[in-house]
Parts: C-alpha cells; structure tokens; sequence
C-alpha cells in the first residue's frame, strides 16, 4: 500500500521544487499563468450561474489558509489550482484582488458569501 505522507515527505526533498531555485521571471511567469487560469475558472462558474468572483476568491482564500495535511486528489488539485506562488504583485486590478483573498487571515465564509460554497 501506498504511504502517501511519506511520498510527500520525499518530494519536499527535491531541491528543485523549492521556491528559492527560481528567479523572479519563472516566479512571475507562474503567478501570471496561475491567474489567467484563475480567471477562466471564474468565467466558467459566471456561465454556470454562480457568483464566479466570490468562488474564485473564496477558494483562494480557503486554500491560502489549508492544513498541511494531505487532501484527497480533488482537493489536492483544487488547492494546487488556488495557490498562488509569491512574486512581483500583479498589475491588473482584478489579479491584486486574487492576492487579497490568497493572503486574507479572515473567516472565508464570512468575507466571501456570495459563492455559497458549491465548489
């Protein structure tokens, strides 16, 4: 059987995942990838009928503020989806707001209603 936990642990080890090996433009080119990807999501869930800013938001405060423990695979991936790496701050107004909620030490639930929680 699989150990998950140690798996992980085993990852960590690798020194090229680790953020210091890096340079600010590969860090950049991240964060803005990430927020394009973010902001697609959010057209989705606009077009589904939901409010697609306050879920957006919503997940990346939630995933700003996960346990270290491991998730399941859905939940893995959702919190991969909304983590954003640290980098030069955005420039587009809408991309700041992602980095507000992904560094917000507030109740999620509470500073984003709107998104009722489906995803």
């Amino acid at each position: 059987m699989l150990d998950r936990n140690k798996m992980h642990e085993q990852q960590k080890a690798r020194e090229y995942l680790k953020k210091d090996h890096m340079d600010e433009d590969t860090r950049d080119y991240h964060r803005n990838s990430r927020a394009e990807l973010i902001g697609k999501v959010e057209k989705l869930l606009t077009a589904l009928g939901k409010d697609g800013r306050q879920c957006v938001l919503y997940k990346l405060c939630k995933a700003s503020q996960s346990s270290t423990q491991q998730g399941t695979f859905l939940e893995e991936l959702l919190r991969i989806i909304f983590t954003l790496p640290k980098g030069t701050q955005f420039t587009k107004d809408e991309h700041q707001e992602y980095d507000k909620a992904h560094t917000s030490t507030e109740n999620c639930d509470k500073f984003y209603p709107g998104c009722n929680h489906y995803t």
